[in-house]
């Protein structure tokens, strides 16, 4: 795994890291007290924050990543090193006995959550060549134009995108998008179509959402294109 070690123990971060990458990991140091400057973490698999019991900095980490823009796809460890820490004053032996003991916990706790099934990121937005959607704040841009959608319009064009190069048929809207299985209702799809047709493409050289005769609609780039 990729790891970020943050840690207030300064004198252990080379010993952990060590270890951490003969087990076959990357590993990537920030010996930060407050862990501030979270800006940046998708590349990380594991954040591995180790703080004495005393210091609350661990935890100040961990509701920092909720601050974070950046979406993160990461899994957290927040290792108590009270022992250590202690050790600190003692002398040379008490130190290796409480440092061997903490990667000893660091090794078992790694091994556990790098068994775990990996979480996607989440996307929030839909891309077709220019246009887009973003499904947090329910905004629609074409070529850095905003497109007023009515919900509707939204949710039909939403899974028209998520069906992007398909074929979708009128049956299929119905169904995804109204709720409904009776295909005599179908003119209400064409006229959902022809309005939001005119909104996405109509000012717009490059038309995306295409009828197939016949059968449906198609919403994607063209091969002429």
């Amino acid at each position: 795994m990729n790891i970020l070690l943050i840690t207030s123990l300064t004198d252990f971060a080379d010993a952990i890291t060590k270890a951490l990458q003969q087990a076959g990991h990357d590993v990537e140091v920030a010996c930060n007290p407050q862990g501030d400057g979270l800006s940046d973490l998708s590349g990380f698999d594991l954040l591995v924050a180790v703080y004495p019991l005393q210091d609350s900095a661990g935890l100040t980490i961990v509701r920092a990543l909720h601050n974070v823009k950046t979406k993160v796809s990461m899994l957290v460890l927040v290792l108590p090193a009270g022992l250590v820490a202690h050790a600190e004053q003692a002398g040379p032996d008490t130190r290796d006995t409480a440092l061997n003991a903490l990667l000893v916990e660091l090794h078992m706790w790694v091994e556990v959550l790098g068994r775990r099934p990996r979480r996607r990121k989440v996307s929030t937005s839909l891309h077709i060549g220019d246009l887009e959607i973003n499904l947090l704040s329910r905004h629609v841009v074409r070529r850095g134009t905003p497109i007023e959608l009515t919900p509707r319009e939204f949710k039909l064009l939403e899974y028209l995108m998520r069906q992007s190069g398909s074929l979708v048929t009128r049956a299929m809207l119905l169904e995804h998008v109204w709720g409904m299985y009776d295909e005599t209702q179908t003119s209400i799809v064409e006229t959902e179509i022809c309005r939001l047709r005119r909104k996405i493409d109509q000012d717009f050289d490059r038309k995306l959402l295409n009828t197939i005769r016949g059968l449906g609609y198609r919403l994607g780039i063209t091969k002429t294109d």
